[in-house]
């Protein structure tokens, strides 16, 4: 039998949360960057920025998986369900 995993503390919860949004918040700055086409200076800050939302998300993963923690684990998934969808 696997253990069920921990409780999320709020402040685990909250920090996975944050993550999680600032790497969707980077997700849709792209995707405007896409639109409206920025100045060329700010177009070399993208790639790092992506960087940056995938290792928020890897992360958050990684907590997840660490504390076994079903709450945190929903977030996550949720998370990449979102993702897909756009």
């Amino acid at each position: 039998m696997q253990p069920t995993g921990q409780q999320a503390t709020d402040t685990e919860v909250e920090m996975v949360t944050t993550m999680l949004r600032i790497a969707a918040d980077i997700d849709r700055l792209d995707e405007l960057s896409d639109q409206q086409p920025l100045p060329s200076s700010a177009l070399r800050a993208t790639p790092a920025l992506l960087r940056t939302a995938e290792g928020l998300r890897a992360h958050a993963e990684q907590v997840a998986d660490l504390t076994r923690c079903p709450v945190l684990r929903r977030l996550v998934e949720e998370g990449h369900q979102r993702r897909q969808q756009k």
